[in-house]
């Protein structure tokens, strides 16, 4: 098995071109972009071609899709609220897409149909703490859902058409027992945690039990399922998933890049086909193909929203189906050209299945993930999801920079919120000069904030790493806790700003273990009026700061336990 990834670049260092080659197929994805460096199109490896229009502030308001000589509109009209995230849109097979907010602009409700169809008619409730109480259906009322927490905000009570189900935590927010009451019998799930660990050892439901077995560093090797049956799970030297053997046979085997997404999955299963993977700028993925290197389904997204789905991509009729999603982004139904709904699923809080029907294959379960039939998990970038038991098979690859429980799932609430790459971070990008921020409230989108670091000709070079005050902050991994925040009043900006370039506030970038910042300290997230930084990550905004940087400051004070993992990211590592 083979991988590799080369890149080319423009003049202002925007990647135009990246080839893949998976097992000794080459996949090719082009980008270009407008003057702003705003991405306006994808080339998948197929030659098909997405479009995004953009308005005067950069905005997306329409996307399109050509192939083979025709040209499908995806979505058009797309508007936007003030104060950001999208209002409506019109989608290409005809339906209407609306969203409500609140004064606090919270998500309050999403409409989608026209004057003959509906699709979508939902309401959402917050209480006092903007915890989602309720998720109303109008169209069907056995689909509403009412939600309960506990004093932590962890989800303790769920209804909804998969019935009734209680959760119990511990102090260290490991799920103790699920009850679950479908209306025709009760199950009574208990799970044994190992002390000082949070592994899991043991489920247990009525007679039968389900035993999981860990290696050294916390990740799930053995799992003997209620029904009996016993997968082996193998990892790679990065501590991916990379082997499944279910019941002494080696049934499927991943590949994965050094960006830690799975490119590759190998079966030796009947009826179950081995697959490569084509991803987006944002890790997103955009194309599915065989192992003969044929893409045979693609994705189109606006953003982290998944808006289409295109099957048969290796016929001469592939066909669009429109993805319809709840205030998470989870997909619930997919429509065909004609509006009419092709595959309707209805999931837990955790993300399993109670029902699905329509006969089309669509694997996006909760954001990020995708799901392998083969073991019931979810894909979900760096690590795998287990939504029977509500958190990850293996142990947070950055360690308690992501919360004191290394397995949890978004905070034990996972109506609120969201973990799209299996972290949940902001991510600095060396050449492309940007900070990608990802909200851990899930009705915030994640969005890109122009930033600098270093100096010069070292600025955005990760080849000046190791320069003392001219090259940027050091790729690798790092944490921000919001304790950390210097924010003073308008004389102390004032007065700080006469020793040095540092804006409204400051937030100290504490580098991880297995990083090498080169013998060098002193990281800082931070805004200013000039570009550039001796190593500091300077986002803008002059001395008192603007709209961005305040929108910066105020998701690092709302992370729910104030501590951001932050990842600085190079090609050239």
């Amino acid at each position: 098995m083979t991988k590799a990834t080369s890149f080319t670049y423009d003049a202002r260092g925007n990647i135009v071109s990246r080839s893949k080659v998976i097992n000794n197929k080459s996949y090719v994805t082009a980008f270009t972009y407008d003057l702003a460096d705003n991405l306006i199109s994808i080339t998948h490896p197929s030659g098909r071609v997405v479009t995004y229009v953009r308005d005067a502030l950069g905005r997306v308001t329409s996307v399109t899709t050509a192939a083979s000589g025709v040209t499908t509109a995806i979505a058009s009209n797309i508007a936007y609220e003030p104060f950001g995230p999208v209002s409506s849109m019109q989608l290409g097979n005809g339906l209407d897409v609306a969203l409500a907010y609140d004064t606090d602009g919270r998500l309050t409700g999403i409409d989608t149909g026209n004057a003959t169809l509906d699709i979508q008619d939902l309401a959402l409730g917050h209480d006092a703490a903007s915890r989602i109480t309720s998720l109303a259906d109008a169209l069907d009322a056995s689909r509403s859902q009412t939600f309960a927490y506990d004093a932590l905000s962890r989800l303790t009570d769920a209804t909804g058409a998969y019935g009734d189900i209680d959760y119990a935590w511990d102090a260290g927010s490991n799920r103790t027992s699920r009850i679950i009451d479908d209306g025709l019998s009760t199950r009574v799930e208990a799970s044994t945690v190992a002390a000082g660990s949070n592994r899991f050892l043991s489920v247990t439901d009525g007679t039968f039990t389900r035993t999981l077995g860990h290696d050294a560093a916390g990740n799930i090797t053995s799992d003997t399922r209620l029904d009996g049956t016993q997968f082996a799970y193998g990892y790679d030297h990065a501590g991916r998933l990379s082997s499944i053997t279910r019941d002494g046979s080696t049934d499927v085997t991943y590949l994965h890049d050094l960006t830690g997404l799975r490119v590759a999955k190998f079966s030796t299963v009947p009826g179950l086909p081995g697959a490569h993977y084509i991803h987006g700028p944002g890790g997103e993925l955009i194309a599915e193909a065989n192992t003969a290197g044929t893409v045979t389904s693609e994705t189109i997204w606006l953003g982290d929203m998944p808006l289409a789905l295109i099957t048969d991509a290796d016929t001469a009729a592939p066909r669009v189906h429109w993805i319809h999603s709840d205030h998470l982004g989870t997909p619930q139904k997919l429509t065909d050209d004609t509006g009419t709904v092709v595959w309707d699923a209805v999931t837990t809080p955790f993300g399993e299945l109670a029902s699905l029907t329509g006969n089309l294959t669509q694997n996006f379960r909760l954001p990020g993930q995708y799901a392998d039939i083969e073991t019931g998990l979810y894909q979900n970038w760096w690590r795998d999801y287990d939504p029977a038991l509500g958190r990850y098979v293996q142990a947070d690859p950055i360690g308690l920079a992501g919360g004191a429980n290394l397995y949890g799932y978004a905070n034990a609430n996972p109506l609120s919120f969201v973990d799209r790459e299996g972290l949940t971070s902001m991510e600095y990008d060396l050449e492309n000069g940007t900070l990608t921020v990802d909200p851990e409230n899930s009705t915030d989108s994640p969005y890109q904030v122009p930033a600098t670091s270093g100096k010069g000709s070292c600025m955005g070079n990760a080849s000046c790493a190791s320069y003392s005050n001219t090259g940027p902050i050091p790729p690798g991994n790092y944490q921000l806790n919001a304790n950390d925040l210097s924010n003073p009043s308008f004389l102390g900006d004032l007065m700080r700003n006469i020793l040095g370039d540092w804006g409204d506030w400051r937030i100290k970038i504490n580098p991880l273990l297995g990083t090498d910042p080169f013998g060098r300290s002193g990281f800082f997230l931070h805004g200013g009026s000039l570009l550039g930084s001796a190593g500091c990550i300077d986002i803008g905004g002059g001395i008192l700061g603007n709209d961005i940087t305040n929108r910066v400051l105020n998701d690092i004070q709302s992370d729910p336990d104030r501590v951001v993992p932050f990842v600085v990211k190079s090609n050239d590592y």
